[in-house]
């Protein structure tokens, strides 16, 4: 890596820096820049990199009037195609270089864009324009001073073993590259970025159901989804704490102790369903409990924590900083600074403060691993303002701070489960990030998708975004079966706008999270009594079962990816540019962005499946690319030859996703068998 840094001496009113290049003439495509939920080939965009809630919405068109009022009402809450809880500021050109910055303020990346003069993701406002003309790469930092790195890799001739190995995993085909050019630079920016490891073995050896409500809901649930014959590898209860009701529905009690009245047995709970462990829920902001709703006491049966008042007495919380005029002069006070969430008020704890990190870990010692909890969602992360408050440490401002706050509250996770001797048996699961996450988190979802199709804020969208973050190091990551996010407005019991989980985007999400996730997990979602679950049906059961067993079957080929991961960066789904870099249609894809019969909607799982999902109602064939080689059904057998890149149509019946696998992938054998033995196959 060739590492450089521009800075200004003796002029205090510069606040930006800023790099420009002229594009390589072979730079055709540009990747990266984190969790991209709408776009692939960055080309052509201004990217801002800053971490911030994704949006509802994003201008889906099934949000409206919705997203139009929170943009107007909630600063621009709808968000844009390009918010994201995981930025990175690191980019890779087709021409074989790449850009990573070690700077942590709000950078923008203007990729042979118009300047960078379209709205921005903050209050609707402008970041401002760059100034670059056509044919330029420009990135502007928030700061008048800009450290980062520049590194590229070599581009291997087509048909030519990469490194000499006699391994078969890595030997070239006709068009394909085991090890191309692009996984080179991923690579080399995951040097920097840190890599993912494995996961611990029970974690995809199974569903990770989601269930709340109370120890008798949940057993009664759970008997059904065994019933059906569905393995459960963990049950993730993020109502731990208990819930409370808002304007906005069900949330919870942010004071994270057992909740003794829901979940009264649940010593008694946790033994019942072993081997089946038990997940929960933290973030990093901490609210009010109420004496008469909320009666949270400690394990231990002693007095009831109140972690607010702990931490505030402390001073582990992040401070408002409030001006007044005093008899003399402008004097300040702090107190702590609440944020509005929802519904409800919370605080941020200041992780720039080392004796509040540790009082975290103890915490997440004492409360969840104590109370025998195998691993958490790790939520949130991305409230931190840029201006009036005030952090312990006075050496970072909050604008140098915001962005590395994720990574932050992802290796105090880390730490803590560490230094609990169970690195290798918990799980845990982180939403926000930032260039280093990869490095400090375990794993990754991505956040809060709509329960719709649609290519904003949808399934589709949870498709781009995983291809888009793995060209950053985001290798091992997954989203909610069949999204989060919901909304309904009712008048006299009728809806006038509702965006709710139906059965079939359920089921065809299950089917897309078997090939995407290096997890299978559920949600119930924000309107859980509106949405369509896995038990609400017998059919439904059938569906996640056989998926749940697909994703068993898939497990040892997960499991050498996830040791790849580990060893080099790449991404376990992968957008086909990946193994197949010479093939034009790949390199030009624009992903969901552009529309057209031209778009590229399937990924690559590993090097070996060729998966064109489902990504829309009422269809049973789909439309995908087939690059150069010779290809096999994994569902029929039925061998395809390719010899210069085919569209075809395939069928993909419910349960039966269009796979396709490369007729020499040496996992294939393990795969068939591991299929006919679990019933999938005849």
């Amino acid at each position: 890596h060739v590492r450089f840094e521009l800075s200004t001496t003796g002029m205090a009113s510069i606040n930006r820096a800023q790099l420009t290049s002229e594009l390589p003439s072979r730079a055709h495509a540009v990747w990266g820049l984190g969790v991209q939920f709408r776009h692939f080939n960055l080309l052509g965009h201004c990217v801002p990199i800053f971490v911030t809630e994704q949006g509802i919405g994003r201008g889906s068109p099934a949000t409206e009037p919705m997203s139009t009022l929170l943009d107007a009402l909630g600063g621009g809450a709808a968000g844009n195609d390009y918010t994201t809880y995981a930025p990175s500021a690191s980019a890779l050109l087709s021409s074989g270089s790449g850009v990573v910055l070690e700077s942590s303020e709000l950078s923008l990346w203007d990729l042979n864009s118009d300047g960078c003069r379209a709205r921005s993701l903050l209050w609707g406002g402008r970041f401002g324009s760059t100034g670059a003309g056509a044919g330029t790469f420009a990135i502007s930092v928030h700061s008048p001073r800009m450290v980062g790195r520049l590194f590229a890799a070599a581009d291997p001739d087509r048909g030519e073993a990469d490194d000499g190995t006699d391994d078969p995993l890595h030997a070239e085909r006709a068009g394909f590259h085991i090890r191309s050019m692009p996984l080179r630079l991923i690579e080399e920016l995951t040097k920097y970025t840190g890599r993912q490891l494995p996961l611990p073995h029970w974690a995809d050896e199974g569903l990770l159901l989601a269930l709340q409500g109370g120890s008798n809901h949940i057993r009664r649930k759970l008997a059904l989804v065994l019933g059906a014959q569905v393995k459960v590898s963990a049950l993730w209860l993020q109502d731990w704490v208990g819930q409370r009701t808002t304007l906005l529905g069900e949330r919870l009690w942010w004071n994270w102790v057992l909740d003794q009245r829901s979940y009264p047995d649940w010593e008694a709970l946790r033994k019942d369903i072993t081997p089946i462990r038990l997940l929960t829920y933290i973030n990093p902001m901490l609210s009010h409990i109420e004496e008469a709703t909320a009666p949270n006491a400690s394990h231990a049966g002693g007095e009831r924590r109140r972690l607010l008042d702990e931490a505030s007495a402390a001073g582990y919380l992040v401070s408002e900083r409030l001006h007044f005029v005093g008899t003399s002069s402008l004097l300040a006070e702090f107190r702590p600074y609440f944020v509005e969430v929802a519904g409800f008020h919370a605080a941020l704890i200041d992780l720039s403060n080392p004796s509040a990190r540790r009082w975290v870990k103890q915490l997440l010692r004492a409360e969840l691993l104590g109370t025998g909890s195998s691993g958490w969602m790790a939520d949130f992360g991305e409230a931190l303002p840029c201006d009036g408050v005030q952090l312990f440490d006075t050496n970072v401002t909050p604008c140098s701070f915001h962005n590395l706050y994720a990574p932050m509250w992802a290796e105090l996770n880390r730490e803590a489960v560490q230094e609990a001797g169970m690195q290798d048996e918990a799980l845990v699961f982180s939403r926000s990030g930032f260039t280093r996450s990869p490095g400090a988190a375990q794993l990754f979802w991505l956040g809060d998708q709509l329960t719709s199709w649609d290519e904003h804020d949808g399934i589709v969208s949870a498709v781009a975004g995983t291809l888009a973050g793995g060209m950053s190091g985001f290798a091992l990551t997954h989203s909610d079966v069949g999204g989060y996010t919901g909304a309904r407005i009712a008048l006299f019991g009728r809806a006038l706008m509702q965006v709710v989980r139906e059965r079939e985007l359920l089921m065809r999400w299950a089917e897309l999270n078997v090939f995407t996730g290096a997890v299978l997990r559920s949600h119930e979602g924000l309107l859980p009594e509106h949405n369509h679950q896995i038990w609400t049906d017998e059919t439904t059961l059938a569906h996640m079962r056989r998926c749940v067993d697909l994703f068993i079957a898939l497990r040892p080929y997960r499991r050498a990816l996830m040791r790849e991961a580990a060893e080099r960066g790449w991404p376990l789904a992968r957008h086909p540019v990946l193994h197949y870099p010479h093939d034009k249609v790949v390199q030009i894809d624009q992903l969901q962005a552009e529309g057209g019969s031209g778009r590229i909607r399937q990924f690559l799982l590993g090097s070996d499946y060729m998966v064109v999902p489902v990504l829309e109602p009422g269809v049973e064939r789909v439309r995908g690319y087939l690059p150069r080689g010779s290809w096999v059904c994994i569902w029929t057998d039925k061998v395809l030859h390719v010899s210069d890149g085919e569209w075809a149509e395939f069928d993909a019946p419910l349960g039966k996703p269009a796979v396709w696998a490369r007729s020499d992938a040496h996992s294939l054998a393990e795969l068939l068998s591991a299929m006919k033995r679990l019933g999938l196959r005849s």
